[in-house]
């Protein structure tokens, strides 16, 4: 008797029905785990969803911060230029000051020379 063997230790009855039966409840839940499991995820699967997402906001990051590195760049690029352009007006404008003085200055002396001459002229002639 199937049964009878059953109760003697193996835990489960031998005839092929029950055998077939317990396969495919084998076989098919796991096969429905793998095909309905749409909503639940293993562990594993979860830690690789999560790493995904870490590794998509890594890099989310980095190209934040190469942008930002861009636009630094860019922004001291145009402050060197607008700097270069602010010093030679600054030399220009100065430059434009010490020929206004430097003509004066030459003009005082001019007049100096000029009058010096004039004595020597007027003593000569006396």
């Amino acid at each position: 008797d199937p049964h009878h063997r059953a109760k003697a230790g193996r835990g489960f009855p031998l005839h092929s029905a029950a055998m077939a039966k317990i396969g495919k409840q084998f076989k098919g839940a796991s096969k429905d785990k793998a095909g309905g499991k749409k909503g639940k995820l293993t562990d594993e699967e979860l830690r690789q969803q999560a790493e995904m997402q870490r590794l998509l906001e890594e890099e989310k990051r980095r190209q934040a911060e190469e942008r930002r590195k861009r636009m630094l760049k860019e922004r001291q690029a145009q402050e060197e230029k607008y700097s270069r352009v602010n010093r030679l007006k600054i030399t220009n404008q100065w430059r434009k000051l010490m020929r206004l003085v430097k003509v004066e200055d030459l003009r005082k002396e001019i007049e100096i020379i000029s009058q010096n001459h004039e004595r020597e002229v007027d003593r000569k002639d006396a």
